[in-house]
């Protein structure tokens, strides 16, 4: 869909992915609002190009050393599995997301960054995506790479996405320009957040339950609940809370891609692991059976948690955005779907219990998770050992083993001290952002 809505743009990348190695220039830097299709158009460009792709979310590393360390394998590696594959082996197709969060506290990860592209001469192709771009430390991106700025949709273009999502059938053309025009003035063009909006009223328009003009009010109203919606909230932003309340109250599709991105797929699932106890309590008045459960949804979970260990670590970034998917479906399908659901066929003369003030929210504030903060402190502590001992060279590994003989240390009450008072405070810091926090038990 995207790539009808930025075809100009595909057919840009896709002739530049096809190119022999190496690539002039050697990236394509892909700018503009956030929430317009740009990740989207970069993965289906890259795979029609017959490219494997793999999605490094280039925000979650900004220290020079987390993205030399993570990065360069990548470039570098190649899938043993290609080579007994019908068509031999395929080359990577790289989608750096969300570069401008390097920015953010910015400590060389951003240039780091950029050296790697420029050097690049390699059969993988690398594609850059950022919402920012007028500061001057995108210059560098804009000079070496393929630079493309992606606008946001016209109601023009909204308008097959509408027919395709309501059904050409049951839409009056000109009810459906309407309509095209308040969702790209309500959501400023923002494509996910739109998307949204119809995915979120096409069952009751489906259903004789709301029809177009009532569409074009609820766009108008903001975030409303009405009797005619029920549990289906439309909402300008709070796309994690949104996703969230469709699947615990039994609204998403099990076989539909979640509408997330991958930051705000790991704090949905942090969210759903810290509302289920409260969901069971509320909706299973069987606490033993609620328990057994909450007991069989962990499985998938946990298993979902260590996939995102080996993503993480050994850069199999394309399973990173489908272990959150299983996350979440997982628990959707045992609720609703499953061999014994608690609400069988999604029952509709037993109404689920739950409302948007009833979620839990996760104890991480940040868009990152719990493991890759570990791993930005981490790097922060080797840079501070590096800076006090020039000869040190443990990597992370030997970060583990002088952070654990200080952990130890403090437990004694022995002061933690490396190199000068601040880097002191700083590696003390990290020490105990290091430490796991205590679990709270389960209300049932």
């Amino acid at each position: 869909m995207d790539t009808q809505i930025h075809e100009q743009f595909y057919n840009t990348i896709l002739e530049w992915a096809r190119q022999p190695a190496p690539r002039s220039p050697p990236a394509v830097f892909l700018y503009g609002p956030p929430g317009i299709g740009k990740t989207t158009l970069a993965h289906r460009a890259l795979e029609d190009a017959g490219l494997r792709v793999v999605e490094w979310n280039a925000s979650q590393h900004r220290h020079k050393a987390a993205v030399s360390e993570a990065l360069e394998p990548l470039l570098q590696s190649s899938n043993i599995t290609d080579y007994f594959h019908e068509k031999g082996h395929r080359s990577l197709g790289i989608v750096l997301d969300e570069i401008d969060g390097m920015s953010v506290g910015d400590k060389g990860g951003l240039s780091e960054l950029l050296r790697l592209v420029k050097e690049y001469n390699g059969s993988n192709a690398i594609v850059c995506i950022s919402n920012e771009w007028q500061e001057k430390r995108y210059a560098g991106f804009l000079r070496w790479c393929k630079a493309l700025q992606i606008g946001v949709p016209s109601p023009a273009d909204i308008l097959p996405i509408i027919l395709s999502t309501l059904g050409e059938d049951k839409v009056e053309l000109a009810e459906a320009r309407i309509l095209a025009i308040e969702l790209q003035k309500t959501h400023s063009g923002d494509l996910r957040k739109i998307l949204q909006s119809l995915r979120e009223m096409a069952p009751e328009f489906k259903r004789g339950r709301m029809t177009l003009t009532e569409m074009r009010e609820v766009l108008r109203d903001g975030p409303v609940e009405r009797s005619s919606l029920g549990t289906n909230r439309v909402r300008r932003s709070e796309t994690i809370k949104t996703a969230l309340n469709n699947l615990l109250t039994g609204n998403m599709d099990t076989y539909a891609e979640i509408p997330l991105n991958n930051n705000d797929l790991n704090l949905a699932g942090l969210h759903l692991h810290e509302s289920m106890p409260k969901w069971l309590q509320k909706n299973e008045k069987d606490s033993r059976k609620a328990f057994k459960v909450y007991s069989e949804l962990m499985n998938p979970i946990t298993t979902s948690d260590r996939l995102d260990y080996y993503t993480f670590f050994y850069q199999h970034w394309s399973l990173f955005s489908l272990t959150y998917q299983v996350k979440l479906q997982s628990v959707n399908i045992r609720l609703f779907e499953g061999v014994e659901p608690l609400f069988p066929n999604r029952n509709e003369d037993r109404a689920v219990k739950w409302t948007d003030s009833d979620v839990a929210y996760t104890a991480v504030l940040s868009k990152q998770s719990w493991l890759y903060n570990q791993f930005r402190y981490l790097c922060e502590m080797r840079e501070i050992i590096q800076k006090e001992y020039p000869h040190y060279d443990g990597g992370i590994e030997g970060v583990f083993w002088v952070g654990g003989i200080a952990l130890q240390n403090r437990r004694l009450g022995m002061d933690v001290v490396v190199g000068s008072k601040a880097d002191s405070s700083r590696f003390e810091r990290c020490l105990k952002a290091l430490e796991l926090p205590k679990m709270t038990s389960m209300p049932i």
